[in-house]
């Protein structure tokens, strides 16, 4: 495969787990917020919360992340074609 095709493809996947690593990041975040504050403050339930909002915030990279990749491949084809790319 070429490089291009690859980075389509990780892109596209990135995409379609975002929605997933965000559910799983909220619910994940909220339960161990709910056990920090009916029960004692540890590390390990601080460090809970603190990995389930980085699900949450690499949900969001993908995201971001794909919505760039495909912003640059509608700019390279409308530069390719002599049309103006879509706003």
């Amino acid at each position: 495969m070429t490089t291009a095709v690859q980075r389509r493809m990780r892109v596209e996947q990135e995409r379609s787990w975002a929605p997933w690593l965000i559910i799983f990041g909220a619910v994940y975040s909220a339960l161990w917020i709910v056990f920090l504050i009916t029960e004692r403050f540890t590390w390990w339930r601080v460090a809970s919360v603190v990995v389930g909002l980085a699900f949450i915030a690499r949900g969001i990279y993908g995201y971001v992340r794909a919505r760039r990749y495909y912003a640059e491949e509608d700019a390279r084809v409308a530069h390719e074609s002599g049309t103006s790319a879509p706003q």
